[in-house]
């Protein structure tokens, strides 16, 4: 990987990080206590439970990918950045490009969930 490609993928781990703090923002914000009482009728009730599961679900990906990126920008300026755990090659910085946090190549990771596909059907 050049340096150009490094510091092209900080800055997209700098943007991704700011967009996800304010959507993460936004998020919080709109998931508000339902009332079990709340004068709204049962129906609509119903409907802001379903959003607010929805926003909830939202929330926790933008959380946890937010971790990564903020454990990944520690760890760029390293060597093995863009090294795959499982093969030890080089991780494509096309790949790193769209997703920086990535620890996997893209042959391993499809292997990594083929056996976690696996292991679901199995139970």
């Amino acid at each position: 990987m050049t340096h150009q490609e490094r510091q092209e993928i900080k800055n997209r781990i700098n943007a991704d990080i700011k967009n996800l703090e304010q959507e993460i923002s936004g998020l919080e914000s709109q998931l508000q206590p339902i009332e079990p009482c709340c004068s709204l009728g049962s129906e609509l009730r119903d409907e802001m439970l379903v959003d607010q599961e929805r926003f909830t679900t939202i929330l926790n990906k933008a959380t946890s990918r937010l971790k990564k990126l903020h454990y990944i920008s520690t760890k760029i300026d390293e060597d093995n950045y863009g090294i795959c755990l499982e093969c030890d090659e080089a991780i494509d910085v096309r790949r790193l490009m769209i997703v920086p946090e990535s620890l996997y190549c893209v042959g391993c990771s499809r292997v990594r969930i083929h056996k976690c596909t696996e292991s679901d059907i199995k139970l």
